[in-house]
């Protein structure tokens, strides 16, 4: 075979194997179940590794500290190449004709839409939305559990306007009802992306009728509308958050005898299951229970959820009328 040939071929290789869609949001939503979900069609490549986040800034990814004020925008060009990312998709096949990525931060952070436009402006973006009070209430326990939230959930989401106006850190990974004014986030899309390039699954819609949406879903990315249904109607991404019981909080001694106890069921249960997550998370959930509270021993104050949806109803409405879609069922008081 001559070099010229030979060239082609690898060209046109590395071309089949480009990201061609991404699953972008929004968090708590039921983006990494519709992962799961479309990791079971045959003519689709899911990256293995849920929320790389290769858009967002890398200061912000996955960071657990706090990090005050902006972050340099023009550093992701210097430290970002589209070969890299292009590259973690090699191991698709040429019977997979859907390739992407899954990163539930895509949608809320703006910079990425233009980022993502330059490298592929042709891509398609799919994006999960759930009642932006329950989305709410998730996030904010998820960061409890990972540590990064330490406020009640009241007073969480009064300083968090304050809170992102500072820090980039903030804004990112404390935004709790920022990010439920999913009509604004759309709308900063749609000033970089088609509508036609944008498909939008309403969670509560999807388990309600998962097969039907998936057939969606499936045309959309032009794959075989007939298969990939072997993980639909399961749920993935449970928030396993749990904080110390109220004791511990009054005692710091204890407080710091139970903080060692959790570390190392946290480290048994890594090496007992360092490929299952969702088996450790079971033990270290069962283990921790007579020291801990799971997210579901809390309620949401009625008038805290009453102010969220006088909050968001306008935004709600908007998105109806954006999206063609009847969205009563999160107007509901």
């Amino acid at each position: 075979m001559s070099e010229t040939i030979k060239a082609a071929t690898s060209s046109l290789s590395t071309e089949t194997r480009q990201p061609n869609f991404l699953v972008i949001g929004e968090r708590r939503s039921g983006t990494t179940t519709l992962a799961r979900w479309m990791q079971a069609h045959p003519g689709i490549f899911l990256h293995p590794h849920m929320d790389i986040g290769y858009f967002i800034d890398k200061e912000l990814v996955g960071r657990m500290e706090w990090l005050e004020g902006a972050v340099d925008y023009d550093r992701w060009g210097e430290e970002h190449s589209k070969a890299a990312y292009i590259d973690k998709f090699r191991e698709a096949s040429e019977a997979q004709s859907a390739i992407g990525e899954k990163s539930a931060d895509y949608f809320f952070w703006t910079h990425s839409h233009q980022r993502i436009k330059e490298y592929f402006p042709d891509i398609k973006l799919l994006i999960t939305l759930r009642n932006p009070v329950e989305r709410a209430w998730s996030m904010y326990w998820n960061e409890r559990g990972k540590g990064r939230e330490q406020l009640s959930f009241e007073e969480a989401i009064e300083a968090e306007q304050g809170r992102i106006e500072k820090s980039d850190y903030a804004r990112n990974h404390l935004s709790y009802v920022s990010r439920g004014f999913y009509d604004e986030s759309l709308e900063r899309l749609y000033r970089t992306f088609a509508p036609e390039q944008v498909y939008v699954l309403i969670l509560e819609e999807s388990r309600r009728e998962p097969q039907k949406y998936m057939k969606e879903v499936y045309n959309f990315l032009e794959v075989d509308d007939a298969q990939g249904f072997d993980n639909v109607e399961k749920q993935f991404n449970r928030n396993w958050a749990t904080v110390p019981r109220e004791i511990f909080k009054k005692y710091p001694a204890l407080g710091a005898l139970e903080a060692k106890y959790f570390w190392l069921i946290s480290k048994v249960s890594r090496r007992l299951y360092r490929k299952n997550v969702y088996k450790r998370r079971r033990m270290m959930l069962l283990l921790s229970k007579p020291f801990r509270k799971s997210k579901e021993s809390f309620k949401m104050k009625e008038a805290t959820r009453a102010k969220l949806q006088a909050l968001y109803r306008p935004h709600i409405q908007k998105l109806e009328q954006m999206l063609g879609k009847d969205l009563s069922v999160w107007l509901q008081d």
